[in-house]
């Protein structure tokens, strides 16, 4: 059963597992502990984590926490389910459009930017990117796998 499982749990656990990790370790560390000190120096590097744009505590904004969380669900979301054959520009076209229209929206009118909506559409790109990255992952194991299974007969 794990030999057929092999390439999906490898990119489950490729795109999911680091996103778990730091979604569970943002929610589980004391404010300021030493986790949390190094949690929001990380934060710092990959996000502006604007105070007004973040839960209170949080290392990064709505929508980064929106993203790692949506990786961390789309890592569990490519393990449960079967390969989805896609085209990629659709498959992104999906996972970015509501982002980008969120995001265009909300320097138009400002009152359609809530942390509601930010927190939402970074969690769709997130969710979508990792079953996408999994799946690519699983398919490129899967065929190696099989080249290797070729050359040896």
């Amino acid at each position: 059963m794990i030999g057929a499982m092999g390439p999906r749990l490898l990119g489950a656990a490729i795109v999911g597992l680091p996103a778990s990790v730091l979604v569970l370790m943002a929610l589980l560390a004391p404010e300021g502990s030493p986790l949390a000190g190094v949690l929001d120096g990380l934060g710092a590097v990959v996000c502006h984590a604007d105070p007004a744009r973040s839960f209170d505590g949080a290392p990064v904004c709505h929508r980064c926490t929106g993203i790692y969380a949506g990786l961390a669900l789309g890592g569990v979301a490519a393990l449960l389910s079967p390969r989805v054959p896609f085209d990629r520009g659709a498959w992104w076209a999906l996972a970015l459009g509501p982002l980008t229209l969120q995001i265009a929206l909300g320097l138009g009118v400002p009152a359609l930017d809530r942390w509601w909506l930010r927190l939402g559409t970074g969690l769709t790109f997130g969710a979508l990117t990792a079953l996408a990255v999994a799946q690519a992952i699983a398919a490129l194991a899967e065929r190696r796998t099989g080249e290797r299974a070729a050359q040896s007969s």
